[in-house]
């Protein structure tokens, strides 16, 4: 803003618009009176203007907070039908994830008994050479002890009892003392 005050003006004059400021000869009291009436006028018609402006904002805020109720009842309807059109193909995803936990589980069970049908397989296989061992130990047991009661039973009597044994391969005789 530009300040007045440096402004040169006539005496008698306004700063603003540089008019001459009126004289009281000039002022007509009906002139005087019906800028006032067409004031009032305009004062009642911008209160009229502000009435029906205030009572058209009413409406207005009221048509609003009943849209807003709609658009509310209408998004309640949409998540519902969203609700009731996904929520079937969630129940199938689900059962598709039971079933398939289903099938992990037999199978781990499955894989469970083939183990054990192993491991017992195993056993009895390690039964069978445990059994073939002992067959085996008791075999030789007896061989042993038949050799050891060779050993301990008395010479034939047509064996020398002292001396060294000689054995001819290409003669039927009884081994021979030397």
């Amino acid at each position: 803003m530009q300040s007045l005050a440096a402004r040169p003006v006539e005496d008698g004059h306004c700063r603003v618009c540089l008019q001459p400021d009126p004289v009281e000869a000039d002022i007509d009291p009906a002139a005087i009176e019906e800028t006032r009436t067409a004031l009032r006028h305009q004062l009642e018609d911008a209160q009229r203007i502000q009435q029906a402006d205030e009572e058209h904002l009413q409406t207005a805020q009221e048509r609003s907070q009943q849209l807003s109720f709609a658009i509310s009842s209408l998004r309640r309807e949409l998540d519902a039908r969203t609700r009731d059109a996904v929520a079937p193909r969630f129940d199938a995803s689900s059962r598709v994830a039971a079933l398939k936990a289903g099938i992990d589980a037999t199978t781990q069970l499955r894989e469970s008994w083939a183990r054990v049908r192993a491991i017992d397989a195993d056993i009895r296989s390690i039964k069978a050479e445990r059994r073939q061992i002992n067959r085996d130990i008791k075999e030789k047991s007896e061989q042993l002890k038949a050799s050891r009661s060779l050993l301990r039973d008395p010479l034939p009597p047509w064996a020398p009892t002292r001396g060294f044994l000689s054995f001819r391969r290409d003669s039927a005789a009884p081994p021979t003392v030397m």
